[in-house]
């Protein structure tokens, strides 16, 4: 009788852990968003994907590296132990029509229901960088859409929602 209780235990365990090491973590769900990802959660600009370095203009593409430059960030600034997934897109739609605003900045979160779209700005111009930072004890994620420049934004979570505020 002990066997099989210690069995059943060991079993348990192997189970549990296997279960445990095959769940991602947040950081390797960031590489789900493609295409059909986007014409679901991003429907108003047609064919949209995230946006890369190669998106970048020329200019900005050579400080990519050297700025350890990411256009895509994980945090948690609404600060209820899920973290939000903070992407830079573009719509292949709105380059091929020419729409003025065919990049954007999107903020998702893995619910226990599903994906959830907690903010959404269509931009001019692409973001070229994406960083976490606090100001006042409050987290903020910087947006910069130029290397060395003051052009930029930040969001914040205030008041139960997303903010963004240009500089």
């Amino acid at each position: 009788m002990k066997t099989r209780f210690y069995i059943y235990v060991v079993l348990f365990l192997v189970l549990f852990g296997l279960n445990f090491c095959n769940k991602k973590s947040p950081d390797e769900n960031i590489g789900e968003f493609n295409e059909d990802f986007f014409n679901l959660y991003v429907p108003e600009l047609g064919t949209s994907r995230l946006l890369v370095k190669s998106d970048l203009p020329q200019h900005q593409q050579q400080f990519f590296d050297e700025a350890n430059g990411q256009l895509q960030l994980l945090a948690d600034l609404n600060e209820n132990e899920i973290p939000e997934y903070f992407v830079a897109g573009v719509s292949e739609t709105g380059l091929r029509k020419r729409i003025k605003k065919p990049y954007f900045i999107a903020v998702f979160e893995r619910q226990t229901t599903g994906i959830k779209r907690l903010f959404f700005q269509q931009v001019f111009v692409p973001p070229v960088n994406f960083n976490l930072t606090n100001v006042e004890n409050e987290p903020r994620v910087v947006i910069s859409f130029a290397f060395s420049s003051d052009y930029g934004a930040e969001i914040y979570y205030h008041n139960g929602e997303f903010r963004l505020e240009s500089w």
